[in-house]
């Protein structure tokens, strides 16, 4: 896999040809009746994923949900699928790479790119000062070098599915609660924060805070009409003792969001189709 990509640039340094883009060996895509869990992993010498055609689009481009414009309605909605198979020494990035020629080649998806200025968030220290606490001893675990390149952060653990597992270092993951929702990892760069944070608000987030140190992270909020990407609260939310997410982030964190408006790159779907049969 390196050495095509070697070969690639080389070609283009001759022949001023672009690189063409890594592709999967083979793959398999077919409607899925699955309604409850969505995942996109990549595994080593393959990728499998059960998906809308926007969750594919977003670990492709590396973009958030609001990131991504235009297009029929069955892309939200409509479930597929995949068995990927590639080269076994392919990284986490050159699958991505590979999933977006599967898009293109699959499902005819055409796209260009535009910035939009667009509502955001910009996270600021709260009056009482930052509440970022040191990394502490035990509170995530480095993943051995030979791990699966599976999703370090990011991911909503369903309820009810038992202990979730230990967080890897440098990654937020979101847990539903019974009582609500909670963010929490260990050793984090504000950049991941911020990255996780943005997925949560479904609207792009900017690091206004001028903090650069590592810290651990836990915060308890009950989603509601500001946590836009999450679900709906649990009946037994009113209840609760968790707070809303915006004062979750000052009495917990020190940090408080301001609405305003910014520059957030977009990528516009020009054409996309249900796939082609395997």
């Amino acid at each position: 896999m390196a050495a095509a990509m070697l070969l690639g640039i080389i070609a283009f340094a001759l022949f001023g040809q672009p690189a063409a883009r890594p592709q999967f060996e083979v793959a398999s895509i077919k409607p899925s009746q699955e309604q409850r869990f969505m995942t996109v992993r990549p595994l080593p010498g393959r990728l499998t994923a059960t998906a809308p055609v926007r969750l594919l689009m977003q670990n492709a481009y590396t973009v958030q949900p609001f990131q991504i414009a235009g297009g029929p309605v069955w892309i939200n909605s409509e479930r597929y699928e995949i068995e990927a198979k590639a080269d076994g020494n392919a990284s986490r990035a050159e699958m991505f790479l590979m999933l977006r020629s599967l898009l293109e080649d699959r499902f005819q998806l055409k796209i260009h790119r535009e910035t939009r200025e667009l509502p955001v968030y910009a996270l600021v220290a709260a009056k009482s000062g930052f509440k970022l606490p040191p990394p502490k001893e035990g509170s995530c675990v480095s993943p051995p070098p030979d791990a699966p390149p599976d999703w370090a952060g990011g991911r909503m653990q369903p309820p009810g599915q038992g202990q979730p597992p230990p967080a890897r270092c440098g990654s937020v993951s979101v847990m539903l609660e019974p009582a609500g929702a909670r963010m929490q990892g260990g050793k984090i760069p504000m950049t991941e924060f911020i990255r996780v944070l943005s997925m949560v608000l479904g609207r792009s987030v900017i690091d206004r805070t001028g903090f650069t140190e590592l810290f651990d992270v836990r915060l308890d909020f009950v989603p509601d009409e500001i946590t836009e990407a999450m679900p709906a609260p649990p009946p037994n939310a009113g209840d609760s003792n968790f707070p809303s997410i915006l004062t979750a982030l000052q009495e917990q964190l020190g940090l408080r969001l301001e609405s305003t408006k910014g520059p957030v790159e977009v990528i516009v779907i020009d054409h996309v189709e249900r796939p082609s049969a395997n």
